[in-house]
């Protein structure tokens, strides 16, 4: 009996490990990430992105000169974004979608906020 038990022990552990593998994985919800927007070559990327209420935005400036992001009827901006910087909010349901870099006026973009 403590023979077939010892020789059980190691095959129930490795079914039980093998199991485990199969069984889902609870994954955070993607709210939880931050939506991270690149200003890169004097445009922002992506241009569109969709975000909900309530999450983090931030914009890194990967260009070598500054940049700015800011509302088309400021009420929002993030002044200046140096080279190499970045800067964020947070997304609310009244805020202006329409932004631009007050540097480049023709760097434009939105962002579609869901309430969700």
């Amino acid at each position: 009996m403590v023979i077939r038990r010892r020789l059980l022990e190691p095959a129930v552990a490795t079914f039980v490990a093998t199991a485990a593998l199969h069984l889902p994985i609870e994954v955070p919800a993607a709210a939880d990430a931050p939506v991270v927007i690149e200003i890169k070559g004097f445009e922002y990327g992506p241009e569109s992105p969709a975000v909900a209420v309530g999450d983090v935005v931030i914009w890194r400036n990967l260009d070598i000169v500054p940049h700015s992001v800011t509302a088309v009827d400021d009420s929002w901006d993030s002044g200046l974004i140096a080279a190499g910087g970045r800067w964020q909010t947070v997304a609310t349901e009244a805020m202006v979608r329409d932004y631009y870099c007050r540097f480049h006026p023709t760097m434009t973009a939105s962002l579609k906020i869901d309430s969700y």
